[in-house]
């Protein structure tokens, strides 16, 4: 038995039982589902081309249902903004109509952040700084130059986030995780150790048995790292999002 196993992401160039079945026989141990693209309906035609497809297999294949959870991402906008070092741009908590102007899909954040945070837009492509927190808004000053582009993530390493880990998405996600017979739950953007005891009992409320796979890309998790851990069945180390979060010089020592 290999002591490594291999993971793909079901998507649409392997839709297909023939697919999956070429797949699983060079050694595929196990599918990935992102819900982050998708509702319950997608992943029960994912799961039963998955399933047909390993009926033949030498040896078991799983499914891992992995939660979109709370990707902060910049609000619609007419076009992308050109930012130059050091120019200033706004980011509202609702549309505002004003120029370069951005809004988020969690308008909650904006009362979170506070002079001084540090914020990082695609991948951390741009960094900024917040140079004013007032109601409804804050001021951010660009490090370096770039696009600002509607839909790109946003990573807020400084800010204490007020949202839940596990969104209401997540829990319909979840449910038909446990429904459609997966074996694994990847969570999200986790934080503490509570994120882990919230999805093991949804998963029990459920009646599944679900392993719970903590993705490891916030500084919080780090932090809380040994209880998490702990609690986890597992842990996956999510380098895009947690070398935005720190350094990425600091990853190989993280990981």
């Amino acid at each position: 038995m290999k002591s490594t196993k291999i993971v793909a992401t079901f998507g649409p160039s392997i839709a297909s039982e023939k697919k999956i079945r070429d797949l699983v026989e060079h050694g595929v141990n196990l599918f990935r589902i992102n819900c982050s693209h998708g509702q319950a309906e997608d992943f029960k035609k994912a799961a039963k081309i998955i399933k047909g497809g390993s009926q033949t297999a030498r040896y078991p294949v799983g499914m891992l249902f992995d939660l979109g959870g709370p990707k902060l991402r910049l609000g619609k906008y007419p076009e992308e903004a050109e930012v130059k070092k050091g120019e200033s741009i706004w980011l509202y908590s609702k549309p505002n109509g004003n120029g370069k102007a951005f809004t988020v899909n969690y308008p909650e954040i904006i009362s979170a952040i506070k002079k001084g945070d540090k914020i990082y837009v695609d991948d951390g492509n741009i960094e900024f700084t917040v140079t004013k927190s007032e109601k409804g808004k804050v001021e951010l000053r660009a490090e370096n130059s770039g696009k600002f582009i509607a839909g790109k993530g946003i990573n807020l390493p400084d800010t204490k986030i007020p949202i839940p880990t596990i969104t209401e998405k997540d829990k319909k996600d979840l449910k038909a995780a446990v429904e459609l017979g997966a074996d694994y739950i990847g969570l999200s953007f986790v934080r503490s150790p509570n994120d882990i005891k919230e999805a093991k009992g949804l998963i029990k409320k459920h009646g599944g048995d679900l392993r719970v796979i903590a993705k490891l890309e916030k500084k919080e998790a780090i932090q809380n790292l040994e209880e998490i851990i702990n609690l986890s069945d597992g842990v996956m180390v999510a380098r895009g999002d947690l070398g935005v979060e720190h350094k990425p010089e600091k990853l190989p020592l993280l990981q």
